[in-house]
Parts: structure tokens; C-alpha cells; sequence
């Protein structure tokens, strides 16, 4: 647990314990709330309220960081906000705040998710000073893409929570408060294992399947991100497209790459809902915003619609 200075502190550590006891890692969450409780007494707020004047102060977007950032950054004041007022303290809560658009995710193709890997698996090799095992990252960036799993769900995922005899992996608590079992393949799960007997040997007690350089912790979000960025950038592909993906891209690709062999296979759709369970999506509507419009997509699209000739005729000149 980190030291909080300010006089909020010890309500930060009771809030974030709650929380723990029931369930949540909250890790990324303890370091939000440490540079909150630094502003806090840096800013000249250290009087012990969550009042509107520092909160308001807190939500101003800093010229580094994205909307979705900052809103984040506000929603955990929120949430602390909300323990306050449970304990019969007075807070001021914010409004919650959307992004101002939803910006469209690069989805990788299938030969771009190759280099990916292949970047990915040779990470080490490129920085040598690089301080995570080198399988550790190769299991870690494959769960995203062939389990389909959130940037947190991997990050935080328990080692009690992967059963490697069953080759499934237990997500608690994640988006929307929701619980699922994620199958994994055959050799995805003798990676799994391959990986937690060298794991094991250097973190015999350790709770977190995928642990922080010093095994007190899971894996930061934040580094995750970092080097994901780093292995785009040493792709060949990276010099010849305009955008670069994000860890949830890999996420997208799954879901489109198994959809698009779903109709190529013509597997009836009443198989989406499965994918959806499987996603943690509370509804298929969810899973079909991955769809994305790619140009690949209308091709098979067209590819299966043998209809469509005879419900729009095609357009002919008239005869002069």
C-alpha cells in the first residue's frame, strides 16, 4: 500500500482496503488517488474535505494528457467522493463526464497482428535493459489477442484464477462488476504453463499472475500501454499507416478475425451471443460495435449476399 501525506490519507487507504476486501485490485486506481492526495498538498487543499474548489481544480485537462484520461482521473474523486458521503462526511461529487467522441480504434490485419508478435517476442532482445522475462510479455500480449481479454482483465488477473489443467482463466469483477470463464487453446494454455513454472521459481508465493518487476504487485496498465507503443514502433508496418493501434485493438482483431471465420465457415449467427458471453459484453449489441467497417468485410459480405442482385436490379441506361 502507498503512503498517502495529506489529510485525506488515511480515508484513501480505508476506501481503497474496502474496496480490495471486496473483490478489486485497485491498483491502477492506489496510484490515481497518490497523485491526488500530491495535488491535494501541493495545490494548498490539505484541509481534510473533498470540497468543489479542489475537485473543480483536479478536473482541469493538463495539455499531455487525453480527455479520456482526465475523466478518469475525475471519476476515481468521484467514487472516493461517494465513500465519504457513506460515512456521513460531506463531499462534493462531480458529474460524471463523456468523451466529447468516441475516437475509431486501428484494427491490425492479420499479417500486421504477425509482426506484432514477432516485435513482440524479440522485445527483449531490442532493450537490453528491458526488466520484464521475456515469456512474460509473450503470454501477456497473447491473451489480448487470442483471448480477447481488456487491457485490465490480463493485467490483474490472479494466478488462483488460471486453471492450466483446464486451460481456463477465471475474470472477476471486471467491466460492469462481471464474472466469466475464458477457455483458452491447447498451446496457448502450454505457454501459460511453461510460463508459470519460471514464474513460480522466482515468485514462489506470489498472488498475481503476471507481477510487477518486484512480485509485491500486478503489472501497471500504464507500462503495458508504454510498451505496447514501443513494439508498434519497431514494426515495419508502423512507418506505412497514419494510426497506431492500442493494446484494445488486439481485442477488436479477435473479434473480428473470429467472425469473419464464422461466415466463411457459415456458421449461423446464433453463435454471436456465445462470443458475446465470452467478451464479458452484457449484450450482443456490444459485440457488434466491434465489427468495425474494414474493407476486407464488405468483400466477404458481398461474397455470401446472393440476394441482393434480385431485390436491386441493376441500373441500365435507357435506349435512346
Amino acid at each position: 500500500m502507498r503512503t498517502f501525506k495529506s489529510k485525506l490519507g488515511g480515508l484513501f487507504t480505508d476506501f481503497i482496503n474496502e474496496k480490495r476486501e471486496n473483490g478489486f485490485s485497485y491498483e491502477f486506481e492506489e496510484y490515481m488517488l497518490n497523485r491526488f492526495d500530491s495535488f491535494i498538498i501541493e495545490h494548498g487543499f490539505d484541509d481534510g474535505k473533498l470540497s468543489r474548489k479542489l475537485v473543480m481544480e483536479w478536473a482541469i485537462q493538463t495539455p499531455t494528457e487525453c480527455i479520456n484520461y482526465r475523466n478518469q482521473r475525475v471519476s476515481f474523486a468521484r467514487q472516493f467522493g461517494y465513500y465519504l458521503l457513506s460515512l456521513g462526511r460531506e463531499a462534493y461529487i462531480p458529474m460524471w463526464m463523456s468523451s466529447e467522441s468516441i475516437s475509431i480504434p486501428y484494427i491490425p490485419s492479420k499479417v500486421e497482428i504477425e509482426e506484432i508478435y514477432q516485435s513482440v517476442d524479440s522485445y527483449r532482445l531490442r532493450h537490453v535493459t528491458a526488466r520484464y522475462p521475456q515469456i512474460e510479455l509473450s503470454v501477456l500480449f497473447r491473451l489480448y489477442y487470442c483471448c480477447g481479454l481488456r487491457l485490465a482483465e490480463s493485467c490483474y488477473l490472479k494466478r488462483e484464477h488460471v486453471n492450466l489443467e483446464q486451460g481456463v482463466l477465471r475474470i472477476i469483477h471486471s467491466k460492469g462488476d462481471k464474472d466469466r470463464l475464458v477457455p483458452m487453446t491447447q498451446d496457448l494454455t502450454d505457454l501459460c504453463r511453461k510460463y508459470d513454472e519460471r514464474m513460480q521459481a522466482k515468485f514462489p508465493r506470489n498472488i498475481w499472475f503476471f507481477p510487477r518487476i518486484d512480485g509485491k504487485a500486478p503489472i501497471l496498465k500504464t507500462t503495458v500501454d508504454g510498451m505496447f507503443a514501443e513494439i508498434w514502433k519497431n514494426t515495419h508496418i508502423s512507418k506505412m499507416v497514419p494510426k497506431a493501434p492500442r493494446v484494445h485493438s488486439l481485442r477488436h482483431a479477435f473479434v473480428i478475425e473470429k467472425m469473419n471465420t464464422w461466415m466463411k465457415e457459415g456458421v449461423s449467427e446464433t453463435m454471436f451471443p456465445y462470443l458475446s458471453v465470452y467478451l464479458g459484453h452484457s449484450s450482443i449489441s456490444e459485440t457488434y460495435y466491434y465489427y468495425h467497417n474494414k474493407e476486407p468485410i464488405f468483400e466477404l459480405i458481398r461474397e455470401k449476399d446472393g440476394d441482393s442482385a434480385n431485390i436491386i436490379p441493376k441500373v441500365v441506361e435507357y435506349e435512346q
